[in-house]
């Protein structure tokens, strides 16, 4: 990057420079051809602006080498920063991955408690069939686990950002879900374009094309194939 700033910095002064030594120029050619100039003034004004045009030239030739530097160091820097991007990628899908373990670890936590949750619920509603003035509309209409399934719905749209754009039909039975529950495979794109990256696969090689030669069987050929 300072290779990058030191090369447009002379780029900047050396398009200064030139602009400059043209103007300059133009001033001087502008002013020979309005004043009445003697032949030695003349000869010594011809050798300035001579002088003044291979600057000029001199000063442009390193102009546009200075821009081409400058076009060279900005591939370089892109392409460095595309690098660090990549590999910044495969850093953060190593994380990723160790993340997930740990958010599967307390969905595992979580789904205990669920089932203490329901536990209760179901404990709740086995006693209110003998507890004292127990209101009956409280368990008469609506299933139990429907009381826990909704507070867990809440609760997944609050803390973990789930909004009704992100719906889906149904829930997956258990063996689809535990192979989708496996970091490998939920992120299995993200860790491909890793391994590619870390590990990349040998180009194949492309054989060239050989004439196949034929030739007619001869008959103890024939009778051994039948």
């Amino acid at each position: 990057m300072n290779n990058v700033k030191e090369t447009e910095t002379t780029v900047y002064r050396l398009q200064d420079s030139l602009e400059a030594l043209l103007r300059r120029y133009n001033e001087k050619s502008q002013a020979a051809a309005e004043d009445g100039l003697s032949g030695a003034a003349i000869s010594k004004q011809a050798r300035c602006l001579a002088d003044m045009k291979a600057e000029i030239s001199v000063t442009r030739s390193a102009l546009n080498l200075a821009q081409q530097k400058l076009a060279e160091a900005g591939e370089a820097a892109n392409e460095a920063d595309a690098v660090a991007s990549r590999e910044r990628i495969c850093e953060l899908t190593d994380g990723l991955i160790a993340q997930a373990k740990k958010f599967e670890a307390s969905i595992k936590k979580a789904g205990r408690e669920y089932g203490q949750i329901l536990t209760i619920l179901e404990e709740c509603r086995n006693l209110s069939e003998t507890a004292k003035d127990w209101p009956l509309f409280v368990f008469k209409h609506r299933k139990i686990t429907l009381w826990a399934y909704n507070h867990f719905i809440n609760l997944s749209a609050l803390h973990l950002g789930l909004a009704p754009s992100l719906h889906f039909t149904h829930w997956p039975k258990a063996e689809l879900a535990k192979d989708g529950a496996d970091p490998t495979i939920a992120y299995s794109d993200l860790i491909y374009a890793k391994n590619l990256w870390q590990n990349p696969e040998p180009a194949e090689e492309e054989l060239p094309d050989e004439p196949i030669e034929w030739r007619e069987a001869t008959p103890e050929e024939i009778d051994n194939v039948a």
